[in-house]
């Protein structure tokens, strides 16, 4: 016979098995009483012919946890039940009664997937991260991912978050498909063929292998604007559950937020609206596996009196900080000649101590690789240090390859400005 004194805290347990052998091997081994779970559904056991507390035998831990639930149907409290799972196929007078015993040291109850203490957790798996394959940028994708880009009209948010996909499905090999109301299809396909060879299908490529474009083409999928009527949310939602358990989808780009129909209903508040959405496309995003980007703009407050952006947060994007607080990653994104203006000394202006410091970072670093850039801040990273880490970034667009060009002298004048 097995000793099970000590065991439940000292309290009087009834087994809740299946059949009579079960309770045969009960009675033989551990001398305590036992019921069949069929009685208890069936009436044919009173609550006063059993104790309080009941431990259910079953064989896996979703098999317990249904029979779990089936007695509270039946009127028991949660508190009063634990399960131990003995395996598929394997029956208690099969059993090896220790293993039986070990596990019943540490029995389980219905809210075991998803609260129990640390030590039942185990060891989780690695944190599996990607590179975004833009030089310098402290920041990797995961699965899940949701990234929110925020800018303002024009900032190149949407270049941004595209390139982004179109990298990852070229150097990855992962499907991608790109939501995209406000551009063109031919605009797209042309950064697509420059991300892949730095050419467009129009050059002449009479040197040059067209093969890795053409690859490219029939791993991106795209949703013609005009051929898509309803502009629901949540159809957009079962839109992607779809292409990534149809097609392998790993990757979206949902562009931009405010060109979706949003059901704000109820008298809801956008705010609450934009949470409780963030969450729906955070579930979505677990459930699947996937990489989830989400491009919106910045209210109007975002700017200054001469029109310039000013420095801000993923969570003062339009609508909700909701975007920032339910990101795994956000960037913020913006554009200016700012950068170029003050590193060559031309910003109005400027004060002797600016053309000094300007001076000490060209000497520093070099003189600036472009007029323009583009200024992308990391400004939410979930899982720090393995998803990244925060920081500022300027980059030169190269259109003719898609791709953005690292500036450090541009880069540590916006990190002064931005942080300022």
């Amino acid at each position: 016979m097995i000793s099970v004194q000590n065991l439940f805290g000292g309290q009087d347990v009834t087994f809740v098995v299946d059949n009579d052998a079960d309770l045969v091997f009960i009675q033989r081994e551990f001398r305590m009483p036992a019921v069949k779970l069929d009685d208890i559904k069936n009436m044919n056991v009173k609550p006063t012919d059993v104790t309080q507390n009941l431990l259910v035998i079953s064989e896996s831990e979703e098999d317990g946890i249904e029979r779990l639930s089936d007695l509270m149907a039946q009127g028991c409290d949660s508190a009063d039940l634990r399960f131990i799972d003995l395996g598929y196929g394997v029956t208690l007078p099969k059993a090896n009664p220790q293993q039986v015993l070990a596990k019943l040291n540490r029995p389980k109850d219905v809210y075991w997937k998803t609260t129990r203490p640390l030590a039942d957790w185990g060891e989780s798996a690695p944190l599996e991260t990607f590179d975004t394959y833009v030089d310098q940028l402290t920041a990797r994708w995961a699965f899940p991912d949701v990234a929110v880009f925020c800018g303002g009209y024009g900032s190149g948010k949407s270049t941004i978050a595209q390139m982004f996909a179109l990298k990852l499905a070229h150097h990855k090999g992962w499907p991608a498909h790109i939501c995209a109301w406000e551009d063109r299809r031919d605009d797209l396909q042309n950064r697509l063929w420059r991300t892949a060879i730095g050419h467009t299908r129009h050059d002449d490529l009479s040197s040059i292998d067209p093969r890795p474009a053409m690859d490219l083409e029939r791993r991106v999928f795209w949703d013609e604007p005009e051929t898509i009527d309803e502009r629901s949310l949540i159809d957009y939602f079962e839109r992607v559950r779809y292409l990534h358990r149809s097609r392998g989808v790993k990757v979206f780009v949902c562009d931009p937020w405010n060109e979706f129909d949003h059901d704000v209903s109820g008298g809801e508040r956008e705010t609450i609206y934009v949470r409780r959405m963030m969450r729906e496309a955070q579930s979505m995003t677990r459930e699947l596996g996937i990489i989830f980007m989400i491009v919106t703009h910045l209210p109007k407050s975002g700017y200054g009196d001469n029109g310039n952006v000013k420095p801000f947060r993923i969570a003062n994007a339009a609508g909700s900080a909701e975007f920032g607080n339910k990101a795994s990653h956000g960037f913020c994104v913006a554009r200016t000649k700012l950068f170029a203006e003050m590193l060559n000394c031309e910003g109005t202006g400027m004060e002797q101590g600016d053309v000094d410091r300007a001076m000490k970072i060209v000497s520093a670093f070099g003189p600036p690789r472009g007029n323009e850039h583009v200024l992308i801040s990391v400004d939410k990273v979930k899982i720090e240090p393995e998803m990244g880490r925060r920081d500022v970034f300027a980059y030169v667009l190269d259109k003719e390859r898609n791709d953005l060009v690292f500036d450090p002298a541009a880069t540590e004048v916006a990190r002064i400005l931005w942080r300022a």
